[in-house]
């Protein structure tokens, strides 16, 4: 009687293959979530961009004149759950700047670090001092 049976090397070729195919997954899994935290910080950079436009709308044509834009937090119409924070290190806020009337800009840093699908590569907005502007989604005053 001839038993059937896989082969120690059929099994290692599966095991192998199953290895590759759970490394690309893994990959892919980690891109994918870094670019759905990009997406969101984008996100959360136009809801405050609409929310202290909303705020302009609001005060005859002026931006909230502070210098930290507390105003869109003061009152539950603009910013209701406050100001965003980071995805991924809520801690760190994202760079929030209005330093008159006539204008302000937001800024949150893209993953990973130096990438270039930011938009401050000019210098309208401030931002972290030393990095490089390609890394940061910026939004600033449509008026």
């Amino acid at each position: 009687m001839k038993k059937s049976a896989f082969t120690l090397i059929e099994l290692l070729i599966v095991i192998a293959i199953i290895g590759i195919l759970i490394s690309i997954g893994v990959a892919s899994y980690a891109q994918a979530q870094i670019k759905s935290r990009n997406a969101r910080r984008q996100g959360d950079m136009k809801a405050a961009q609409s929310a202290i436009e909303q705020y302009y709308a609001d005060n005859n044509g002026q931006y909230p004149p502070n210098g930290t834009c507390d105003a869109l937090t003061t009152t539950t119409k603009y910013l209701p759950a406050g100001l965003p924070q980071d995805p991924k290190h809520p801690a760190l806020d994202y760079t929030f700047s209005c330093p008159s009337v006539t204008n302000y800009c937001f800024c949150g840093q893209l993953e990973p670090a130096g990438n270039t699908s930011g938009n401050a590569s000019n210098t309208s907005c401030v931002y972290e001092s030393g990095k490089s502007g390609d890394s940061y989604f910026c939004v600033s005053n449509l008026q």
